[in-house]
């Protein structure tokens, strides 16, 4: 595991340590009502963040055997 800092109730989580991979372009912050929203695209995973919700996911393309072992 990483050494990193833990707010009120953060859990550290195995996929935080898989390789998304190269960023494929900018980081797209969202319009109007959704203008708290980040996403951006790698090449291993898509990553939207809700920063108002404090929410994120990480959709994986696909993880190959060795990725999933980290």
């Amino acid at each position: 595991m990483h050494a990193c800092r833990y707010f009120n109730g953060t859990t550290w989580h195995k996929e935080y340590d898989l390789p998304l991979g190269a960023p494929i372009g900018p980081a797209v912050r969202g319009e109007g009502e959704q203008n708290m929203t980040w996403s951006r695209q790698f090449e291993r995973a898509s990553v939207n963040l809700d920063v108002l919700h404090k929410t994120a996911d990480i959709a994986w393309a696909s993880l190959s055997s060795s990725a999933a072992a980290v």
